[in-house]
Protein backbone atom coordinates (compact mmCIF):
# COMPACT_ATOMS: atom_id res chain seq x y z
CA UNK A 1 0.00 0.00 0.00
CA UNK A 2 2.78 2.51 -0.35
CA UNK A 3 2.84 4.02 -3.79
CA UNK A 4 5.84 4.77 -5.53
CA UNK A 5 4.25 6.40 -9.16
CA UNK A 6 5.73 5.74 -11.91
CA UNK A 7 5.61 10.18 -12.64
CA UNK A 8 3.79 12.20 -14.21
CA UNK A 9 3.34 12.23 -18.57
CA UNK A 10 5.51 14.58 -20.52
CA UNK A 11 4.64 17.72 -21.78
CA UNK A 12 4.35 16.25 -25.16
CA UNK A 13 2.43 12.89 -23.82
CA UNK A 14 0.22 15.40 -22.19
CA UNK A 15 -0.59 17.52 -24.96
CA UNK A 16 -1.35 14.63 -27.19
CA UNK A 17 -3.21 12.60 -24.63
CA UNK A 18 -5.46 15.69 -23.63
CA UNK A 19 -5.58 18.01 -26.65
CA UNK A 20 -6.32 20.72 -25.00
CA UNK A 21 -8.22 23.16 -27.55
CA UNK A 22 -7.44 26.31 -25.27
CA UNK A 23 -4.52 27.48 -22.84
CA UNK A 24 -7.33 27.08 -19.69
CA UNK A 25 -7.55 23.59 -21.02
CA UNK A 26 -3.86 23.14 -20.88
CA UNK A 27 -3.41 24.24 -17.38
CA UNK A 28 -5.81 22.37 -15.82
CA UNK A 29 -4.08 18.79 -17.13
CA UNK A 30 -1.26 20.01 -16.14
CA UNK A 31 -2.52 21.03 -12.69
CA UNK A 32 -4.63 17.62 -12.50
CA UNK A 33 -1.09 15.90 -13.74
CA UNK A 34 0.26 17.08 -10.26
CA UNK A 35 -2.67 16.71 -8.28
CA UNK A 36 -2.38 12.87 -9.16
CA UNK A 37 1.29 12.70 -8.31
CA UNK A 38 0.92 14.72 -5.11
CA UNK A 39 -2.25 12.40 -4.16
CA UNK A 40 0.22 9.33 -4.41
CA UNK A 41 2.99 11.30 -2.28
CA UNK A 42 5.16 11.03 -5.74
CA UNK A 43 8.07 13.05 -6.96
CA UNK A 44 6.83 15.87 -9.62
CA UNK A 45 9.88 16.72 -11.87
CA UNK A 46 9.95 19.57 -13.99
CA UNK A 47 11.23 19.23 -17.59
CA UNK A 48 9.75 21.50 -20.53
CA UNK A 49 10.37 20.25 -24.32
CA UNK A 50 11.62 22.93 -26.48
CA UNK A 51 8.73 21.96 -29.10
CA UNK A 52 6.32 22.43 -26.49
CA UNK A 53 7.57 25.84 -25.27
CA UNK A 54 7.15 27.79 -28.47
CA UNK A 55 3.73 26.40 -29.08
CA UNK A 56 0.98 28.91 -28.83
CA UNK A 57 -0.84 27.35 -26.10
CA UNK A 58 2.15 26.58 -23.88
CA UNK A 59 3.44 30.20 -23.97
CA UNK A 60 0.46 31.26 -21.64
CA UNK A 61 0.23 28.95 -19.41
CA UNK A 62 4.01 28.61 -18.09
CA UNK A 63 3.85 31.48 -15.80
CA UNK A 64 0.28 30.46 -14.17
CA UNK A 65 1.88 26.91 -13.74
CA UNK A 66 5.38 28.17 -12.43
CA UNK A 67 2.83 30.14 -9.87
CA UNK A 68 0.49 27.43 -8.84
CA UNK A 69 4.14 25.04 -8.07
CA UNK A 70 5.72 27.94 -6.37
CA UNK A 71 1.98 28.48 -4.18
CA UNK A 72 1.59 24.70 -3.50
CA UNK A 73 2.92 23.70 -0.08
CA UNK A 74 5.00 20.48 -1.35
CA UNK A 75 9.19 20.41 -0.97
CA UNK A 76 11.02 22.65 -3.74
CA UNK A 77 14.12 21.72 -4.27
CA UNK A 78 17.20 21.38 -6.23
CA UNK A 79 18.80 18.29 -8.00
CA UNK A 80 21.51 18.52 -5.73
CA UNK A 81 19.74 18.55 -2.62
CA UNK A 82 17.14 16.06 -3.95
CA UNK A 83 20.53 13.02 -4.40
CA UNK A 84 21.81 14.18 -0.81
CA UNK A 85 18.33 13.45 0.83
CA UNK A 86 18.51 10.20 -0.99
CA UNK A 87 21.97 9.28 0.33
CA UNK A 88 20.33 10.08 3.60
CA UNK A 89 17.54 7.88 3.32
CA UNK A 90 18.84 5.22 1.03
CA UNK A 91 18.96 2.64 3.71
CA UNK A 92 15.53 2.74 4.74
CA UNK A 93 13.73 -0.08 3.67
CA UNK A 94 9.76 -0.31 4.18
CA UNK A 95 7.36 -3.13 3.32
CA UNK A 96 3.14 -2.60 4.13
CA UNK A 97 1.12 -5.74 3.86
CA UNK A 98 -2.86 -5.24 4.21
CA UNK A 99 -4.53 -8.15 6.03
CA UNK A 100 -8.02 -7.32 6.20
CA UNK A 101 -8.70 -3.70 7.54
CA UNK A 102 -5.15 -4.55 9.40
CA UNK A 103 -2.15 -3.13 7.95
CA UNK A 104 1.21 -4.08 9.41
CA UNK A 105 4.12 -1.64 8.49
CA UNK A 106 7.53 -2.80 8.54
CA UNK A 107 10.03 -0.29 8.66
CA UNK A 108 14.42 -0.88 8.53
CA UNK A 109 17.27 1.67 8.35
CA UNK A 110 20.21 -0.25 7.18
CA UNK A 111 21.99 2.68 6.57
CA UNK A 112 24.33 4.59 8.27
CA UNK A 113 22.50 7.61 9.65
CA UNK A 114 19.61 8.22 12.08
CA UNK A 115 16.71 9.59 10.64
CA UNK A 116 15.35 12.02 12.34
CA UNK A 117 12.01 12.18 10.42
CA UNK A 118 10.69 11.18 7.73
CA UNK A 119 6.95 11.68 6.52
CA UNK A 120 5.50 8.68 4.40
CA UNK A 121 1.87 8.20 2.84
CA UNK A 122 0.10 4.80 3.24
CA UNK A 123 -2.48 4.55 0.48
CA UNK A 124 -5.42 2.82 3.27
CA UNK A 125 -9.28 2.31 1.43
CA UNK A 126 -10.25 0.56 4.60
CA UNK A 127 -9.37 3.01 7.47
CA UNK A 128 -11.96 5.14 9.23
CA UNK A 129 -10.98 8.07 11.65
CA UNK A 130 -10.39 5.64 14.82
CA UNK A 131 -6.99 4.40 13.84
CA UNK A 132 -5.29 2.34 16.20
CA UNK A 133 -1.41 1.86 16.15
CA UNK A 134 0.63 -0.57 17.80
CA UNK A 135 3.87 -1.52 17.89
CA UNK A 136 5.27 -4.96 18.10
CA UNK A 137 7.91 -4.11 20.68
CA UNK A 138 7.27 -2.29 23.61
CA UNK A 139 8.76 1.19 24.29
CA UNK A 140 8.59 1.75 20.13
CA UNK A 141 7.60 5.15 19.42
CA UNK A 142 4.33 5.02 17.85
CA UNK A 143 3.96 7.71 14.55
CA UNK A 144 2.02 10.50 14.86
CA UNK A 145 -0.45 10.21 11.72
CA UNK A 146 -2.54 12.65 9.93
CA UNK A 147 -5.90 10.45 8.30
CA UNK A 148 -7.11 11.94 4.98
CA UNK A 149 -10.48 10.02 3.77
CA UNK A 150 -10.62 12.23 0.87
CA UNK A 151 -7.29 10.65 -0.56
CA UNK A 152 -7.68 7.36 1.32
CA UNK A 153 -4.58 7.44 2.41
CA UNK A 154 -2.68 8.69 6.07
CA UNK A 155 0.00 10.26 5.87
CA UNK A 156 2.52 8.58 8.86
CA UNK A 157 5.25 10.89 10.52
CA UNK A 158 8.19 8.74 11.97
CA UNK A 159 11.07 10.01 13.89
CA UNK A 160 14.71 9.16 15.02
CA UNK A 161 15.24 5.62 13.49
CA UNK A 162 18.49 4.94 14.18
CA UNK A 163 21.11 2.77 12.32
CA UNK A 164 20.35 -0.65 12.35
CA UNK A 165 16.96 0.11 14.22
CA UNK A 166 13.67 -2.45 12.63
CA UNK A 167 10.20 -1.52 13.64
CA UNK A 168 7.07 -3.11 13.30
CA UNK A 169 3.60 -1.14 13.85
CA UNK A 170 -0.06 -2.55 13.22
CA UNK A 171 -2.87 -0.45 12.15
CA UNK A 172 -6.08 -1.11 12.77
Amino acid sequence: MVFIPQGARSDRTLIADTNPESAAELLDSMVQDYQRIENLGGLYSISLHPEILTSPNYESVIEPWLDYLSDSPNWKTSPMSLVNWWRKYEGLLMTAEQEGRRVVLRISNEGGETIDRIRLHLFYPTATESITITAERIRTPIPTYIYESSKDRIEITLEDIDPGENRTYFFE
